[in-house]
């Protein structure tokens, strides 16, 4: 069983008359054993829409607010979190309008999605000179 692709979606053990899927660490079965699931918090993907971000959790389906009130968000970036301190960065560029000038902030991004609108607070890194700030890549 086990020589045919896609037996397993990780790991595939041959077993006397059978087979037995398994996950790699960090993952754990789900549903009738033949899919792997990643354990921890589920995945978050970050929406800018013009004066917020929002919070979309992949495997609930539900949104929630990360930050609101802010004037033309364009485009953000994120820094994970990868010396496990329990918070990630968002970075996000803000459009210049007329004599206002544009800018990047960040705000911290708590690891794990408790389903609260609470909203973070951003925090103007005052870069100056910025206009018209359309993307954004951090390197991290």
């Amino acid at each position: 069983e086990c020589l045919e692709y896609g037996t397993c979606p990780q790991a595939c053990k041959n077993t006397k008359g059978s087979y037995d899927c398994e996950c790699a660490q960090g993952y754990r079965k789900v549903g009738t054993g033949n899919q792997c699931e990643a354990e921890g918090p589920g995945p978050l993907l970050l929406l800018p829409e013009n004066i917020r971000i929002r919070r979309y959790n992949l495997q609930t389906e539900e949104y929630h607010d990360f930050l609101e009130e802010e004037e033309r968000i364009v485009a953000l970036d994120y820094d994970w979190d990868h010396n496990n301190t329990g918070l990630s960065v968002v970075y996000f560029t803000v459009e210049g309008n007329g004599a206002l000038r544009g800018g990047i902030k960040r705000a911290y991004l708590p690891a794990v999605d408790d389903h609260s609108n609470n909203i973070a607070a951003a925090v103007d890194l005052d870069i100056k000179y910025i206009t018209k700030p359309y993307g954004i890549a951090v390197d991290w």
